[in-house]
């Protein structure tokens, strides 16, 4: 599963203290709006999906058919994808004890539950109508934005100040690879997927099919390295949902998938499909600097980071000493 290098990304740019994004910051928002709206009909169907509401109709549907909707999908030429991820942390807070001794009460009773829900939203344009597949993707992460294209096996990273050229490898963008590795890395193979099926439903809402996969754990666990090494770590799937939205010709319209894990938290991937056929990707920017300066940009202002951090921390010690005396 992806996320690392979007992770470290991020934390370069903020060791860079970068702003706001050169390019098409204005753009990608507009996007994702288009993308939102022209794509409604599938949100609304992905969140009946995931919550399986009783007031539409489902029925069951074998793996042959389910194998057969999936072998139909249309090769995807141009497509703009909305991802929105987020990842949902329950946990207790405050000292229950005396309450829990005056009351009678357990404990675990008494704790008061705590959510916490950490949410991002990415922008994915491919465009491989030419003789190179181009790509671009433009995120935000706690206010700090992030923005890739790439051409073929060239990509380039943009801040506000420089503008960092590398290869699609170096900075490990699945997406730079197609939309099939995307998917692939976004929420799995929907093949692979459906041998963890447990159970496959059907419903028809508007013009679209939603098909909805309740997925074994253990089948899920054991069809990902990186769930099998968290599970390993103590932190199994207790459950997972994958669904996916077809239009009328076959192309898909969403893909949810819902995850919960031993240790009390959920991940979902929430994607929305528009512009088929119809978006374009703005050719890369020329960029000032390598990856490898990249690189070293960063040591550097990770460096600087701790050696502030250590002054503070012994000023901190130093202020405290003084107190005591």
């Amino acid at each position: 599963m992806k996320r690392v290098t979007i992770c470290i990304a991020a934390a370069l740019v903020a060791a860079l203290a970068a702003g706001a994004m050169a390019g098409c910051s204005g753009q990608a928002a507009s996007s994702a709006s288009a993308s939102a709206s022209s794509a409604s009909a599938a949100s609304s169907a992905s969140a009946s999906s995931a919550s399986a509401s009783s007031e539409v109709q489902t029925t069951e549907v074998q793996p042959a058919e389910m194998k057969e909707v999936l072998a139909n999908i249309p090769a995807v030429k141009s497509v703009t994808v909305t991802d929105e991820e987020d990842a949902t942390f329950t946990f207790e807070s405050g000292d229950s004890s005396a309450s829990a001794a005056s009351s009678g009460a357990s404990a675990s009773a008494s704790a008061a539950a705590a959510t916490e829900t950490i949410a991002t939203t990415t922008v994915y344009k491919f465009d491989a109508t030419g003789d190179k597949l181009k790509t671009s993707m433009e995120t935000e992460l706690e206010g700090v934005k992030l923005q890739y294209f790439t051409e073929g096996d060239d990509a380039v990273f943009v801040t506000d100040g420089p503008i960092y050229a590398g290869t699609v490898e170096q900075f490990d963008l699945s997406h730079g690879k197609g939309f099939d590795a995307y998917i692939k890395d976004t929420v799995g193979d929907p093949n692979v997927l459906l041998d963890c099926a447990s159970s496959i439903e059907k419903m028809e809402v508007q013009d679209l099919s939603i098909y909805i996969l309740n997925l074994d754990p253990a089948k899920y666990i054991a069809s990902d390295e990186v769930l099998g090494a968290i599970a390993q770590a103590g932190d199994s799937v207790t459950e997972a949902r994958f669904s996916i939205g077809i239009n009328g010709d076959g192309s898909i319209a969403s893909i949810d998938l819902i995850v919960s894990y031993e240790t009390n938290h959920t991940r979902g991937s929430h994607l929305l499909f528009a512009d088929y056929g119809s978006t374009t990707v703005d050719s890369m920017p020329a960029a000032d600097r390598t990856y490898e300066d990249m690189e070293a940009d960063m040591k550097l202002k990770l460096d600087a980071m701790a050696k502030q951090l250590e002054s503070e921390e012994a000023g901190a010690a130093s202020e405290a000493s003084a107190d005591a005396k």
